[in-house]
């Protein structure tokens, strides 16, 4: 039995809401019956709302990506060479070579930590960085909600979740 190929199916609301969780189920089964292994992967979308749900094959020269696929484009696009990246009207190509993709510029962080370089975030969460940052004197309140927002003076010792630093 040869490996199983890999689909990737956005599993984001937009992509939801036009159809991408029929278009899984139904590339899993239709690959199922032509006893085709499929191994299809729930992913987030690359943010081309248009071509949702942009479904992605991975094969030996990359992904290969095909979009808008509705649920009834599914056994057509098997039957013309899905799961080997074969030419289609929805094949947009290798996914790295969509235009709106590869000429966007993408800024991550290397490191994220309090303002100034001040180092890594000490542990304990948000809330006891605020604690600290709010400097000696400093008092929590914790926000509460139960059907209406109430803050109520911490005096206690806690400061977890939900505890945030004013100055007394």
């Amino acid at each position: 039995m040869s490996a199983p190929v890999t689909v990737y199916v956005p599993r984001d609301s937009a992509a939801r809401s036009v159809g991408a969780d029929e278009v899984a189920e139904r590339i899993s089964a239709a690959a199922a019956a032509a006893g085709h292994p499929v191994r299809v992967v729930r992913n987030g979308s690359r943010g081309m709302l248009w071509l949702e749900p942009l479904v992605e094959v991975v094969t030996a020269a990359g992904r290969i990506a095909y979009g808008p696929v509705a649920p009834g484009d599914v056994e057509g696009l098997l039957d013309a060479g899905l799961l080997d990246g074969a030419a289609h009207a929805l094949c947009l190509g290798p996914t790295e070579d969509i235009g709106w993709l590869r000429d966007q510029t993408r800024v991550t962080f290397a490191r994220v930590g309090p303002a100034g370089g001040a180092g890594p975030l000490p542990p304990g969460g948000p809330v006891r960085w605020a604690a600290r940052a709010a400097g000696p004197g400093a008092r929590c309140v914790r926000l509460m909600r139960r059907g209406r927002r109430r803050v109520r003076a911490a005096g206690s010792r806690r400061a977890g979740r939900g505890f945030l630093a004013r100055r007394a």
